[in-house]
């Protein structure tokens, strides 16, 4: 099992599921690994999202905006943000920039 697991971090594959280990299993997985844990989840404020397209963006606490697909919307039911409303999420690049992921209603 932690060969498997080693070798999911090691092909850059785990970094959400790392984030859900316990902090004693992540104690032990770094006595084997140089596993680098990733930054926080970050706070952000609905900027505007369409919920007939299912797109918006989010804008992050440094200012910039971020891009964010109701998929990435956590939970259960319809899946839509409101204007203003603050989020926590993940962000990663795509083909066409930042995006947010796992985003979380606060």
């Amino acid at each position: 099992m932690h060969g498997i697991i080693m070798m999911y971090f090691l092909n850059g594959y785990g970094s959400n599921v790392f984030k859900r280990l316990s902090s004693s299993t992540k104690q032990k997985m770094h006595n084997f690994l140089p596993i680098k844990e990733e930054v926080l989840m970050e706070h952000g404020t609905v900027k505007w999202f369409n919920a007939e397209k299912g797109y918006g963006f989010i804008t992050r606490e440094d200012g910039s905006d971020v891009f964010v697909h109701f998929s990435a919307i956590q939970g259960d039911g319809y899946k839509t943000l409101e204007e203003g409303q603050g989020v926590t999420f993940d962000v990663e690049q795509s083909d066409r920039g930042p995006q947010a992921v796992n985003v979380v209603k606060d």
